[in-house]
């Protein structure tokens, strides 16, 4: 059994994601992975089959396995094959949440493009959408330009680049100017179904994210006059959203165990968007703080200001002293094994900022090493609860993140 017999037996898990029976899907790849060993291609269809079934641990399962075969087998896969398999990875990567390894998997694909290729406007209309969502409107100038010249002659390319520049213009421009884009790609007659529902739901996302209800409204008449149907479970959410309809605990526990975590970060913004009753609210909140703390240090920067207006709330920091820890939340980091760094804590929780005063009571000799300490200190915290800053060093005093409280236990 070689390559043909592999290529086979893949096209028949193809043609099953293709009807929609991706549980089938799922158990024909893996046969031919198991008969025929890894190969990228097919690793990322099971990944691309799981998340469609809604089975996130094989989801997440998958995707490592298409990391660790990429990494092993770059080198002898063919240039357009590399250029692919890095815009699968940054799809899925930023499903998984990972948003700061989606931007390097794209931009590692924009390197590899020779100049003039068709594959350039399939990877910038990727990276036009991501940037665009993530807040990065300065960097979208040139790629919203590139992606409105795509040629007529490759539909589905052309399909692709239309949702980019759907996303893109709704928010860089606000949502209403983005609509004339969406009867456009209703009348294309080479569009499908599945293409026209996901842009018209992830229009009704970013019309709920900026509260403009004439637009809500709007989309949710041209939903129902088009009769689209076959929604998958993110998106079936979304619309209970948009209908206001209750959400229960019960509902929002569901997410988690069917939906990517990235999915499930942006219907817990869209729900504390809804004002929901103060006990959903709170809860909600507390996992979505919780889940961008799980993040790199760059992916919780991007999460947090793309969300900075639902977060933006006092933290509170608590100093145990006793064992040298500072918490916030589930959130916790140990200073136990760092003296200087505790006592420099504390002296700080305190509200002890005068410079002068400090290295005295830490017994420094000179200012230097107190600022070094503070750095030191400041980029420690700061990595590990996701805000910019905790403490500032001058030559004076000491300025302390005002967002912040301190208890000292």
């Amino acid at each position: 059994m070689g390559a043909k017999e592999r290529e086979s037996q893949h096209q028949v898990g193809r043609e099953l994601m293709a009807r929609g029976d991706y549980a089938q899907a799922v158990t024909t790849l893996e046969s031919a992975l198991s008969a025929f060993g890894p190969h990228v291609g097919l690793i990322s269809d099971l990944a691309g089959s799981a998340y469609l079934q809604g089975d996130m641990g094989k989801f997440a399962q998958f995707v490592e396995r298409l990391e660790a075969e990429f990494t092993g087998s770059r080198a002898l896969l063919s240039e357009k094959s590399r250029i692919l398999t890095h815009v699968t990875c940054a799809k899925f990567f930023e499903e998984m949440g990972r948003i700061a390894d989606a931007f390097r998997e794209i931009d590692l694909a924009l390197a590899l493009i020779p100049e003039g290729d068709l594959l350039a406007f399939h990877v910038r209309c990727q990276k036009l959408r991501i940037l665009a969502s993530f807040g990065r409107e300065s960097e979208t100038a040139a790629l919203y330009q590139a992606c409105l010249t795509v040629t007529e002659g490759a539909p589905q390319l052309k399909i692709e680049c239309f949702h980019a520049l759907l996303i893109a213009e709704a928010r860089l421009f606000g949502v209403k100017q983005a609509w004339p884009r969406l009867d456009a790609i209703a009348k294309a007659a080479e569009l499908q179904n599945a293409d026209l529902r996901l842009c018209a739901v992830d229009l009704l996302e970013i019309a709920l994210e900026t509260e403009t209800i004439d637009v809500q409204i709007r989309l949710l008449e041209f939903i129902d006059h088009l009769r689209l149907s076959k929604f998958d479970r993110y998106e079936h959410t979304l619309l209970r959203l948009a209908r206001r309809e209750q959400l229960s605990l019960d509902d929002i526990f569901a997410w988690t165990r069917t939906l990517a975590p990235m999915g499930v970060m942006r219907l817990y913004a869209l729900c504390l968007k809804l004002n929901p009753p103060e006990d959903v609210r709170d809860g909600v909140r507390r996992r979505l703080l919780f889940q961008i703390q799980s993040y790199d240090q760059h992916t919780r920067k991007l999460l947090s200001t793309k969300w900075a207006a639902l977060l933006a709330e006092r933290r509170l920091l608590e100093l145990d002293t006793q064992r040298g820890l500072v918490r916030s939340g589930t959130a916790a980091i140990s200073l136990a094994t760092g003296r200087a760094s505790l006592a420099l804590t504390k002296a700080l929780a305190h509200g002890l900022t005068d410079t002068l005063e400090l290295q005295t009571c830490l017994e420094l000799h000179d200012q230097e090493n107190l600022r070094i300490q503070i750095l030191r200190l400041n980029k420690r915290l700061s990595e590990k609860f996701g805000v910019d800053w905790l403490f500032k060093y001058r030559k004076s005093v000491i300025a302390m993140n005002p967002d912040i409280d301190w208890i000292v236990r």
